[in-house]
């Protein structure tokens, strides 16, 4: 049985639900995207995707979603990390490598190769329906990057792996810093700004139909998915 996480939307705002069971991620859509839409927290358990392609692993989450709860707009978000030293690994796999060998396991493989470049990556799934063009449905992928370090475990806020990531101009970990001051950086603030910057524009009729045709758009029938940055 699905549980929501109530939020204070205006009247009258699109209500869009956020499939997760974090209240943290909840709050921080909400930060971001709040005056666009309602975000409504949905505590829903969905299959745990494994590989590589965190935007296939997006897109199939808010499928499941749709088909399991009958959501006509749903939200789905997804981190990973990105290290130079394993080869842009753990990627969408890091929660099995923080249980695996933790945060600190993952600092010494930076370690034994010198290797401290990473990139965090947030991927926000927006799925509506109808879609255009007869579709039953359509996704919308938007992305966020944060640029950084590995370094050795740092902090006590946050989660996983944010101890040992560092952002580029910060001198603190994600788990040092304090949330408003991490949201002004982090990967997930920036993909859920891109995700406003869609919604707003598209509401006022200002979508840029070249940002549409630059996307990266597969169809895949019977749903459509297009990517933005």
């Amino acid at each position: 049985m699905d549980q929501t996480m109530a939020g204070t939307g205006g009247a009258g705002k699109r209500r869009i639900f956020l499939v997760t069971s974090d209240p943290g991620k909840v709050q921080a859509a909400r930060s971001v995207l709040g005056d666009s839409c309602e975000v409504e927290g949905l505590r829903f358990q969905l299959p745990e995707l494994q590989g590589t392609d965190a935007r296939g692993i997006v897109e199939e989450k808010l499928v499941e979603a749709m088909k399991r709860t009958g959501k006509d707009e749903l939200m789905v978000e997804d981190s990973s990390l990105r290290m130079k030293a394993m080869n842009n690994l753990p990627g969408p796999m890091v929660k099995w490598f923080i249980q695996s060998i933790g945060a600190e396991g993952l600092y010494n493989m930076a370690e034994s190769r010198k290797s401290y470049d990473a990139k965090a990556v947030s991927v926000v799934g927006y799925l509506r329906k109808p879609g255009r063009r007869g579709a039953p449905y359509e996704i919308h992928i938007f992305e966020g990057e944060a640029v950084g370090w590995i370094v050795p475990p740092r902090g006590e806020n946050g989660m996983g792996w944010d101890p040992i990531f560092m952002p580029a101009g910060a001198i603190k970990t994600f788990a040092e810093m304090k949330e408003d001051d991490k949201m002004r950086v982090s990967h997930r603030a920036k993909a859920f700004e891109a995700m406003k910057r869609f919604l707003e524009s598209e509401a006022a009729g200002t979508l840029d139909k070249r940002l549409v045709a630059k996307a990266q758009r597969v169809q895949r029938p019977p749903g459509m998915l297009d990517v933005f940055r």
